[in-house]
């Protein structure tokens, strides 16, 4: 299935993406300089205040041509959606699904803030055990959670 040189366990990451939304902009972006005025733009003649020009029609397309959105990592796990009151087209499954998630909200506003004030109270008794494990539990952990379920 793979050369001999890929590992069967770790084949390499393939990924697919269309490039044609690129090749659009790319396309506007050429057409764009090939219709500015070159000679009227830099007839003065002096070579900083050409370059500033250029580089600020080039910036200008750029930003103008290159998509942005702004990325934000949800405080929600990625498992909780609310496709269930969108399947079901029920208000009050809506309603319940917010109230829950308000609620789920506030908890953990609660506990947060909770242990945050043992951290302090357990500092200022001087025992920095639980400001460390708090620290070590904020850290990105790639294992997988062990199994509490018995046989």
């Amino acid at each position: 299935m793979f050369p001999d040189f890929f590992d069967s366990h770790h084949p390499p990451l393939e990924i697919q993406f269309s490039v044609e939304s690129v090749i659009k902009l790319f396309k506007y972006i050429i057409n764009a300089l090939r219709n500015i005025q070159w000679t009227e733009l830099f007839n003065n003649n002096e070579i900083n205040t050409n370059t500033e020009i250029f580089y600020n029609i080039l910036y200008f397309l750029i930003k103008k041509c290159t998509p942005t959105y702004v990325s934000y990592k949800s405080s929600f796990p990625s498992w909780l959606t609310h496709s269930y009151c969108k399947q079901s087209h029920s208000a009050n499954d809506y309603l319940r699904f917010t109230a829950l998630r308000t609620q789920c909200k506030s908890l953990r506003a609660n506990d947060y803030s909770d242990c945050l004030y043992n951290i302090q109270k357990s500092i200022k008794y001087y025992n920095p055990k639980l400001f460390w494990k708090f620290l070590n539990d904020k850290k990105p952990n790639n294992t997988f959670p062990k199994n509490n379920a018995t046989p």
